[in-house]
């Protein structure tokens, strides 16, 4: 589509062009050009508490987010509100109470992106239910299994869940992937490797939506939601900006900007579809493929941060630790404290001037 906003630069100095020639007049940037002078996703940092009891179900929870607007409006309080709507994602929580705070910078204005805030704001709760899990010395699967709406239930913002078919899915998804065989085989692999780990993680998704159609052809559906699912691989795992001190942009090419490549994509990858839950309530039926699937991605970031853990474990460490998005290799390695990143520990903020900030 036309992105609303984004071709707004561009559509003024062709139309001056156009205007003083008489001719037809075409743009085209190149991706570095692109990359310097179009927003993207509004990258988000965010504080939380979180009331639980021992049995890991939540009780209340208070948050804030703040996101990185740019230097102009767009459309980053229509993505705040719906980071804001998602920061149950699928979880009954009887006492919330969220803050948005849209921060103007001096960077290209960001602006709609796939998902529209919805993973910023999930991407946070699955954070604070996975430390739930680890506080309470339970599967993450069971704490997020026992705190998941059920039908009839209320959001935050009060809307009734009708239809409402997640616990289903979530069943689904723990049988065919044979998901409790293979965490015990990780475990078991774990044990017998001390530089070597394996992860696995589940996560669930609650995403509203719109502007639907009924499925034409669920060949194609499934397509959509593996191209969502490696696009958020890439979010969640290698894609970053990078700007100088003096505001730069490093990562403005394929060079220093990594995308999911075909190399990336797993090997064995399997989609289906939920059959026989016709949704009465919708036009035809209809469900969406384009933007809920892209969370979806996030059970590979938390399947990360499961290896992670075990790997800290062997070096004494135990508890919650922070593993900023994306999972980077230099994050992953970092996080896993051991002999050898003791060796190079970091220096304090303010003593030096750093190559890159991150936003």
């Amino acid at each position: 589509g036309g992105k609303e906003s984004r071709s707004i630069i561009l559509s003024t100095v062709v139309a001056v062009a156009a205007a003083k020639t008489g001719c037809p007049v075409r743009c085209m940037l190149d991706r570095d050009e692109d990359m310097l002078i179009s927003g993207g996703r509004h990258p988000f940092w965010a504080q939380h508490k979180v009331g639980f009891k021992k049995n890991g179900r939540i009780t209340s929870l208070d948050a804030s987010y703040y996101s990185n607007g740019g230097n102009s409006v767009d459309l980053s309080h229509g993505v705040m509100d719906r980071a804001v709507l998602h920061m149950d994602n699928s979880y009954n929580i009887p006492n919330i109470r969220g803050i948005g705070v849209v921060c103007k910078t001096n960077l290209a204005s960001n602006t709609a992106f796939r998902g529209f805030g919805g993973p910023q704001g999930m991407m946070v709760a699955e954070c604070w239910i996975s430390d739930i899990a680890l506080k309470c010395g339970l599967p993450a699967e069971e704490v997020r299994k026992i705190n998941m709406y059920s039908e009839g239930d209320l959001t935050h913002f009060n809307q009734k869940l009708e239809d409402f078919t997640l616990k289903r899915c979530w069943e689904e998804c723990l049988t065919k992937s044979k998901y409790h065989s293979r965490r015990t085989n990780i475990e078991k692999f774990n044990q017998q490797n001390r530089w070597k780990k394996r992860g696995i993680a589940i996560t669930p998704t609650k995403f509203g939506i719109s502007f639907t159609v009924p499925f034409l052809n669920p060949a194609i559906d499934i397509g959509q939601i593996e191209g969502a699912f490696v696009q958020g691989i890439g979010l969640f795992t290698m894609e970053e900006l990078r700007y100088s001190p003096e505001g730069n942009l490093y990562t403005r090419g394929p060079g220093m900007y990594k995308i999911p490549a075909f190399g990336d994509i797993p090997s064995e990858f399997h989609v289906s579809l939920l059959r026989d839950c016709p949704n009465s309530k919708a036009i035809y039926s209809s469900k969406a493929v384009g933007e809920p699937p892209l969370f979806l991605a996030a059970s590979v970031f938390y399947a990360i941060k499961d290896a992670i853990l075990s790997a800290r474990e062997e070096s004494g460490l135990k508890g919650t630790f922070r593993l900023d998005s994306p999972a980077t290799p230099e994050r992953i390695r970092n996080a896993c404290v051991d002999s050898f990143t003791k060796l190079c520990p970091p220096a304090e903020p303010g003593t030096f001037k750093p190559w890159s900030v991150i936003v």
